[in-house]
């Protein structure tokens, strides 16, 4: 018996229509809402990040982003792959979407650089670079 993949990562927001549109413009379309029992669409609301992989929302969040020190343990941040780094970047500014700067190639040999959603969550994006240890492990 062995694990398959990584399925989804919840995260609770304040506002969930932001957050769907934040993502959509990141290229992580709304997948669908779950069902109630009427049959109407509700919540939780899941996100497309690639097949079999998803973003899972809740509302109902209501203090202020956490802001969280390194040494708290929990979620740090939610990456997403992508194959072209810089016009992924270039893209984001053009839209007005504001990142933690302009990729950078990291110790592990990865381009990457960094934002936040609407909720103060992390996301980082990484090209992965051939050879590089994640590149192969990722294989």
């Amino acid at each position: 018996m062995a694990i398959t993949s990584l399925g989804h990562v919840a995260l609770r927001c304040r506002d969930i229509e932001e957050t769907i549109g934040f993502y959509d413009r990141l290229g992580v379309p709304l997948a669908y809402r779950m069902a109630r029992q009427d049959g109407t669409a509700g919540e939780p609301v899941f996100l497309k990040v690639a097949p079999g992989s998803f973003l899972e929302l809740f509302s109902g969040g209501t203090d202020e982003p956490l802001i969280a020190p390194r040494t708290r343990p929990g979620l740090v941040h939610v990456c997403l792959h992508v194959d072209d780094i810089h016009a992924f970047h270039a893209g984001l500014l053009a839209q007005g979407i504001a990142t933690n700067g302009a990729p950078q190639k990291g110790r592990g040999g990865n381009w990457s650089f960094t934002l936040t959603d609407p909720n103060g969550v992390g996301v980082e994006i990484i090209q992965l670079e051939p050879g590089t240890q994640m590149a192969d492990a990722a294989t």
